[in-house]
């Protein structure tokens, strides 16, 4: 079994070099996987690292 470490927006928009709000539009906009415990949404590096091979190599704007 793998560890699952959850991170939140502002943790997940250091690794991606955003604000946190650029997160949450990203979540909101089911373009990064997320969970959502107790009304507290979170993400995990897996997740980002998917989201990234998602748009690689690719015109489609992300970050907008």
């Amino acid at each position: 079994m793998t560890n699952l470490q959850l991170i939140g927006a502002r943790e997940a928009g250091k690794i991606l070099g955003v604000n946190a709000n650029m997160i949450y539009k990203l979540w909101h906009e089911n373009k990064l996987d997320y969970w959502c415990i107790h009304g507290t949404m979170k993400t995990n590096i897996n997740a980002i690292e998917a989201f990234l091979e998602r748009f690689r190599n690719t015109d489609t704007p992300v970050l907008e």
